[in-house]
């Protein structure tokens, strides 16, 4: 590790002792040692050769590296939610959080021995991966819960996803995987941020423009509306508004429908007649919960994934149901059935074995050509069916990025990710594998897109297979990229064969997996589908030379957002090493690390509780799909759709296809430091690497950014940049916002505006940067001089507001106007999605907090025991996962009395603190000094850490989790004094992709 700073300042970086506390004069006396650094290499030298003992003694491979460390208490390697071993008297199960049940699985292709003295050499990327949301209007007139319970009688009518009664809660549930998978902050096994999320479809249920708005928002982030857009007050969902049907078991008629249960669940308790029983779900210990029924119609805002997406079309995109698609006779009634005033209630088609599709033909034209079955319904014409063209379409009105989230200006159902620059060396194809022809739910792929697919096969690889198996085919014009397909169904499930005069006019799952296994180069497809967790190894085995045993790739499937167990899934990819030439180590594996993720949502719920926050009812819907009857047939348990340990969190090992030591060094990430110069206004940004070290410094000179000063930075672009941007001030009052790209050079945005964003008055304060709408962009808040406040929205004074006190009658303090009252941070302090207000005042340090949605006041606390009344000073800003509690966080500094430097955490949500503790001592002995700075997560693992800067210029950074110290590092820039602290820069960018 090498310094550039002098003895004297790196000497002098809070460091702790080792009774525990963090102490000045140990840290100086350790820092300016050489032995400081040896002490490293000796730890690193100690973890590689104990995970060489590990394998040697285990053949499981290990993660030797630091920056392979897992981060496991957001994921499923710490917990998973499972249901409890509890069960009530007919089988209901409340869940769990059970620890250590998903510990990774080290797998290779064909289930060979696991290479032995396998090392990790580098981190390539990390992605995130949901599937099967099913965003679903349960009252749509052109559904058919009814034939659920069909299925419950015979399963083999497939049709037990007609109706599940969590299905009111899928955009809560939705939501609530959006929300784990940003708040993630990094992969647990490279430490990389998410780069991405690969949406693989049946992101809807029913091809309806309403559902396929919802889907679209909650990806982006913004208002849900899980109700009936032309009546919100309207309750007609299955069970509710005269659309209800009993359960008739094995009863030979309906006749009896008044006593019978009824087939869908009634979470208030209802009874569709008097003298009917409890309903089917009811008799199965399914909660009442008085709430329930209205809370999962309001409106609520999604987070948003805040990272690009790329999407991919599912059967339920394109087709009624998933099933059906919109054209012919039947189809076409059921098309115009979503927008009309009436829906079908039941139909009664005897009880017969089904020999097929005739069988549902025949029941819906039984409907048809039977008005009895009609019951009124509230029209809305935002149930309109789309056309595949026209799902596309929608993905180009979007908040998020990048436009059109994959799909593109040709309109065809499939494309290849857009490539990041020249040294791409990934290949990311999404295949469209839906088939429009006749009913049912199989997947195929069409001639043209099989041609399509194959010369883009080709372009990504310098070898592949002859078709006819003759051998190697040499491409000079291919160039070598890990390619990784993406798709909605399975290899297994692509067996919708289209024929015309018993010629197959499609290709199927096995001519695919035939295809990818004659390009090495193929290393995954991920997909969905079958909602349950699988992981498959496909391998060749006739392939000599180099790629003998080289030749495969892993499919990996993910389930669903709305069925149990209700997860995401994390993907990350790393190079490998077990082979050394001449002293250089080849890169001769790649490991697919794939970890499952909960659900950002409580693991149990109070059914008596108001329901008031999305994660709420998402708790509710994850364990009401964990019970339901009708998910389970023949040896099915509960949770049969996990998967075994090895579909879950693994390893996934290839051969590498292809020579990998040339592999491009990822880009900058990270958190970056901004300094400037007083007199000159030139800026140098300091590059910091995950090993906190600076890597680089980018220089600014002052004409770059209009002889101003930095007064903050933030993310006005939704990024799209991949970077966040300079917030300037100059002598004028003018603001401006320098846009910076993932290299810190000068960006441009489309629709942006103009360079110069308002003009504040001198006496005016920027009080703090956040975002206080829920875009995704940044906003900024201001303290005028007569103490009153306002926010620009996007960062313009265009779209300025002041801010609304709300209901002044509860409202205790700061008082409209008062200037002995500062801004003191800026935060999601309530973890809602929505930027909050601290003010503190300046005279008796006393603390309000202000909930903020947009510029209005919606609540507050005013907390009377922090540590700001005992002696303390705040670290300015505020940063999540700091404690683990949701929301920002502060951290506070003893300046007086004992315990002088301590530090401590606090939720400003719950009132909560808690020490910083290093070796589990408690307290802090650091100088003053030594300055705290800013939070910011330096080594990207999801943890905000605290920098430090000492009166002499040496920057520091304390290594957090949560609450604990891990370590310090002395940042290896030459101090100064004359280049004075602006801000921080989070660069999200991790690798060439």
């Amino acid at each position: 590790m090498s310094r550039t700073a002098s003895p004297e300042s790196a000497a002098q970086a809070p460091r702790a002792d080792p009774s525990g506390v963090i102490n000045v004069a140990v840290f100086l006396k350790s820092h300016c040692e050489r032995g400081w650094e040896f002490r490293m290499s000796i730890s690193s030298f100690k973890l590689s050769t104990l995970a060489a003992t590990v394998v040697l003694a285990t053949g499981m491979t290990s993660l030797p590296d630091a920056a392979y460390a897992t981060t496991a208490d957001k994921t499923t390697l710490g917990t998973v939610i499972t249901g409890s071993p509890q069960h009530s008297l007919h089988g209901y199960n409340k869940l769990v959080a059970q620890p250590g049940t998903y510990a990774r699985v080290v797998r290779t292709l064909d289930g060979s021995p696991i290479p032995q003295n396998l090392v990790n050499t580098q981190q390539l990327l990390a992605f995130g991966h949901m599937s099967d949301t099913q965003i679903c209007d349960d009252q749509s007139p052109a559904r058919v819960p009814f034939l659920d319970k069909r299925n419950d009688v015979d399963p083999s009518w497939d049709t037990g996803s007609a109706y599940r009664p969590q299905e009111r809660l899928l955009a809560q549930m939705g939501a609530a995987m959006v929300s784990s998978l940003r708040n993630l902050g990094a992969g647990p096994a490279t430490n990389l941020p998410l780069a991405f999320t690969l949406i693989t479809g049946d992101m809807v249920d029913n091809a309806q423009y309403n559902e396929t708005r919802t889907y679209i928002d909650m990806m982006d982030g913004g208002w849900i509306y899980p109700n009936n857009w032309a009546n919100p007050t309207v309750e007609e969902g299955p069970g509710y508004g005269r659309n209800d049907t009993g359960h008739k078991y094995n009863m030979p008629d309906w006749s009896w429908y008044s006593t019978l249960p009824s087939a869908y669940y009634h979470p208030n308790g209802a009874k569709p007649y008097p003298n009917s029983p409890p309903d089917w779900y009811r008799q199965h210990d399914f909660p009442v919960i008085p709430y329930l029924l209205g809370a999962s119609r309001r409106n609520f805002v999604s987070p948003g994934l805040g990272m690009p997406w790329y999407a991919a079309f599912g059967n339920h995109d394109m087709s009624i149901q998933g099933n059906l698609p919109p054209t012919g006779r039947v189809g076409g009634w059921a098309k115009n059935q979503a927008t009309k005033a009436e829906r079908i209630r039941e139909i009664d088609a005897p009880w017969i074995m089904p020999d097929g599709f005739l069988d549902y033909a025949s029941a819906i034209a039984d409907a048809l050509f039977n008005p009895t079955y009609e019951v009124p319904a509230t029209a809305d014409p935002n149930r309109r069916i789309l056309s595949k063209s026209q799902f596309i379409t929608e993905h180009f009105a979007t908040a998020g990025w990048p436009a059109g989230h994959g799909f593109n200006a040709s309109g065809k159902p499939y494309y290849v990710m857009p490539s990041s620059g020249p040294d791409d060396r990934f290949k990311f194809i999404a295949l469209d594998t839906t088939n429009s022809n006749g009913f049912g739910a199989g997947g195929s792929i069409d001639p043209e897109q099989w041609t399509w697919l194959i010369n883009e096969l080709k372009a990504a690889s310098t070898r592949y297979w002859a078709a006819d198996g003759s051998g190697w085919v040499v491409n000079p014009n291919g160039k070598d990229k890990l390619i990784v397909l993406y798709g909605h169904h399975t290899i297994d499930s692509m067996d919708k064969i289209t024929t015309d005069d018993g010629i197959p006019q499609v290709y199927s799952g096995a001519e695919l997996e035939a295809l990818l296994l004659r390009f090495p180069n193929v290393v995954m497809l991920v997909n969905g589908h079958t909602h349950r967790n699988a992981i498959k190894g496909h391998w060749a085995t006739n392939r000599p030379g180099r790629y003998a045993n080289y030749n495969g790739f892993w499919e990996v499937t993910s389930p669903a957002a709305s069925d149990f167990p209700v997860q995401s899934r994390v993907i990350e990819m790393g190079l490998n090493s077990n082979f050394v030439a001449n002293g250089v180590r080849e890169n001769n594996y790649l490991s697919i690390y794939t970890t499952m993720l909960d659900i950002d949502a409580p693991v149990t719920f109070d059914p008596n509780g108001s329901m008031g926050d999305f994660r709420q009812l998402a708790s509710v819907g994850r364990e009401l799909s964990y019970n339901d009857p009708g998910d389970r047939h023949g040896a099915q348990v509960k949770g049969w759709r996990s998967g075994e340990a090895s579909d879950r969190n693994a390893q996934l090992i290839v051969p590498a296809p292809f020579g990998m030591n040339d592999y491009p060094v990822q880009g900058e990430r990270g958190t970056h430091i901004v300094t400037q110069k007083d007199d000159t206004k030139d800026v140098r940004i300091l590059k910091v690497g995950i090993n906190s070290t600076v890597l680089s410094t980018k220089e600014l000179p002052a004409a770059t950014v209009q002889n101003s000063d930095v007064i903050g930075t933030g993310q006005f672009t939704q990024g799209l940049k991949m970077g966040q941007d300079l917030v300037l001030r100059d002598a004028d009052g003018k603001i401006r916002i320098k846009l910076l790209d993932w290299h810190l050079n000068e960006a441009s945005y489309p629709g942006f505006g103009e360079s110069v964003r308002g003009t504040v008055a001198a006496t005016t304060a920027l009080a703090g940067i956040g975002d206080f709408d829920g875009d995704g962009r940044s906003d900024l808040a201001w303290r005028r001089a007569d103490g009153l406040s306002e926010i620009w929205f996007g960062g313009s004074a265009a779209d300025r507001k002041s801010i609304d006190y709300g209901n002044n009658n509860d409202l205790t303090e700061p008082p409209p106007g008062a200037a002995d009252w500062n801004i003191a941070a800026v935060g999601d302090f309530n973890a809602d999605g929505y930027s909050d207000l601290m003010f503190e005042n300046v005279l008796n340090h006393v603390v309000a907090i202000w909930y903020m949605k947009g510029a209005t006041r919606v609540g507050d606390s005013y907390p009377s025991n922090w540590p700001h009344t005992q002696g303390y000073e705040r670290v300015p800003g505020a940063a999540g996962d700091v404690l683990y509690a949701a929301g920002d966080d502060l951290i506070y500094r003893k300046t007086a009395g004992d315990k002088l430097g301590e530090l401590r955490t606090v939720d400003a949500h719950s009132e909560w603190s808690r020490a910083i503790t290093y070796q589990n001592v408690p307290g802090a002995n650091a100088g003053f000094e030594w300055t705290t700075l800013a939070l910011g997560d330096f080594n990207v693992d999801g943890r905000n850490d605290i920098l430090w800067r000492h009166a002499g210029g040496s920057f520091a950074i304390w290594h957090l989790d949560r609450e604990k110290y891990k370590y310090d590092a002395l940042l290896n820039v030459a101090p100064t004094t004359d280049w004075k602290y602006r801000g921080l820069l989070k660069n999200t960018m991790t690798v060439i992709y």
